[in-house]
């Protein structure tokens, strides 16, 4: 099962990183001349997360945490068209 790992930030939200992710895949894959198996499954992660998640409630989880100033990973896990998203915090962020 493939992953693709989010890591959002105050100044870029868990939607915005996705979507950048998303860009640079596909990006990628075309650069590629469409020929990248990687990308391709980075690339359906990342769509089947940006048409299925609710980017409200997932902000609000781990918004609380970056402002305390810990870090926050996403794992989005795709499953046979549908994904899996698994936050964890990291803990605090080194300067």
């Amino acid at each position: 099962m493939a992953s693709v790992e989010i890591l959002p930030s105050l100044d870029r939200c868990i939607e915005s990183t996705a979507r950048d992710e998303f860009r640079k895949a596909v990006e990628g894959y075309m650069a590629a001349g469409c020929r990248n198996k990687d990308l391709e499954e980075r690339i359906s992660i990342l769509k089947a997360f940006l048409e299925q998640s609710d980017f409200a409630e997932l902000r609000t989880r781990s918004e609380k945490h970056l402002v305390e100033g810990k870090r926050v990973k996403f794992m989005i896990c795709g499953r046979g068209g549908s994904v899996d998203c698994q936050m964890m915090v990291l803990g605090k962020a080194q300067l």
